[in-house]
Order: structure tokens, then sequence, then C-alpha cells
């Protein structure tokens, strides 16, 4: 396959790719939705699952999706390297500047790749039928 179709194909595959981000986080968060909210629609607490997978099981596929997204544009950026190297190097003409800000870039995106590992969850007991509405209600008994 020459190089142009590649390009096509790993392109198409990458909006394939953001369409299904979009749908599945779309039917996560108005179809499928969480605790409290489901209550509030159907009067009662009950499980929703579409095609066998509940809200977490989504997700999960959302989390493969992005993961399959991230090694098509890693491909994407390596096709067009040459060429996002000579507009970087038009738009900013001076070595200087384009060092610092290219620096900065990748400073910025492993900060965030990495920020869900850099972080500690705030961990409290919610007690029998907690979830979040329960650790709203323990908030605002402790003010």
């Amino acid at each position: 396959m020459d190089k142009a179709k590649l390009r096509f194909v790993i392109q198409a595959l990458m909006f394939l790719c953001l369409v299904a981000l979009a749908g599945v986080g779309l039917l996560m968060e108005f179809v499928l939705i969480p605790g409290r909210e489901k209550i509030v629609k159907y009067g009662r607490n009950v499980k929703l699952s579409f095609l066998g997978l509940d809200r977490n099981g989504w997700g999960e596929l959302h989390l493969y999706i992005a993961f399959i997204f991230l090694a098509l544009l890693a491909i994407h950026l390596s096709l067009h390297w040459k060429k996002i190297v000579a507009l970087y190097e038009k738009t900013i003409p001076d070595q200087k500047r384009r060092n610092i800000i290219a620096w900065a870039f990748l400073l910025i995106s492993v900060i965030l790749i990495y920020f869900a590992f850099l972080i500690s969850p705030e961990v409290r007991e919610t007690g029998r039928g907690g979830g979040r509405y329960g650790i709203q209600q323990q908030m605002k008994g402790v003010r």
C-alpha cells in the first residue's frame, strides 16, 4: 500500500474512533445514567444495560477505543512528521523560541497523559446507600 492510501486509511479509522468515542460517551451520559439519576427517572433503583453491557462495560469500551485512537494518532503523526516540522519552522522562525515552545508543549503533554497517575483520590466512608448523594449529605452535615 502506498503512503497516500495508508494515510487515508489511518485518517478514516481515526474518524471512526472519534465518532465511536462520542457515541459511547453520549450513551453513557444520557441513556445509561448513573446512580441517583436512575432513581429519579425510573422511580426505583434499576440496572441499565445495552447490548449486554452496563455503564461500566461501556466505559471500558470507551477506554479501549481511546487507546486505539491514540495509537492511530501516533501513526498519523509519524506519517506527517516532515510536514509538521516544516510548518513549525516556517511558523516560528527563531530557533530559540521554537525550542522553548517545543519543550513546553512536551511537558504539558506528559503532564496531561500522566495526570491520572499523579493524583491520589480523597477516600471517605459513605455508609449504606451513600454514593455521590450520600457524600453530599455528609458534607452538609460536617459544615
